[in-house]
């Protein structure tokens, strides 16, 4: 693994590795992100700036954490995942939603807010808690894409698209 806090600091790979470090250039531009880091390095490479070595060992870690990308974006279809944002349906009408960092709102009389967080002896199932007048309360249980509100009605959850995108670094990486 290459010692990031030596590389950061060369001036050919300060604009690599801060993109590198771009967790939402990663979570939504996965596919793009990986191709431009790949390029930029076997650019720098074949103009003499960075080593072979060097080059296969960053080229290494980001081919890693894009496949790590792959699979936590993967799952984030089939249930709810921490850092992606989710709507809350109650049919086709929106009902609330999940942000990246686990807060959640329900719309209606009266709005519920708190946060999404794992749900203890139920492996693979998460509770929206908060509370209402000082009493800390679980709003709803968590299964898959599908919200069982405490009275007993199913919400189902949709991944929804940032409000604002991911900026691409293709213009910033060559600067």
């Amino acid at each position: 693994m290459p010692d990031y806090a030596r590389i950061r600091h060369s001036k050919y790979l300060t604009t690599w590795c801060a993109a590198f470090a771009d967790d939402n250039a990663w979570m939504y531009r996965t596919y793009e992100h990986y191709a431009l880091l790949r390029d930029k390095a076997n650019q720098l490479h074949l103009a003499g700036s960075i080593s072979t070595e060097l080059r296969n060992e960053i080229l290494l870690d980001a081919f890693r954490v894009f496949q790590a990308h792959c699979r936590i974006n993967a799952l984030a279809h089939h249930g709810y995942q921490y850092h992606h944002l989710y709507d809350i349906f109650d049919g086709d009408v929106i009902a609330g939603h999940i942000c990246s960092t686990r807060h959640f709102t329900l719309f209606g009389t009266p709005e519920r807010g708190g946060c999404i967080g794992p749900r203890h002896q139920h492996d693979g199932e998460w509770e929206l808690h908060g509370y209402v007048d000082y009493v800390g309360t679980v709003f709803g249980i968590v299964r898959g894409l599908e919200v069982e509100l405490a009275d007993g009605k199913i919400l189902r959850m949709q991944l929804a698209k940032p409000t604002h995108p991911a900026e691409s670094w293709v213009d910033k990486i060559d600067q």
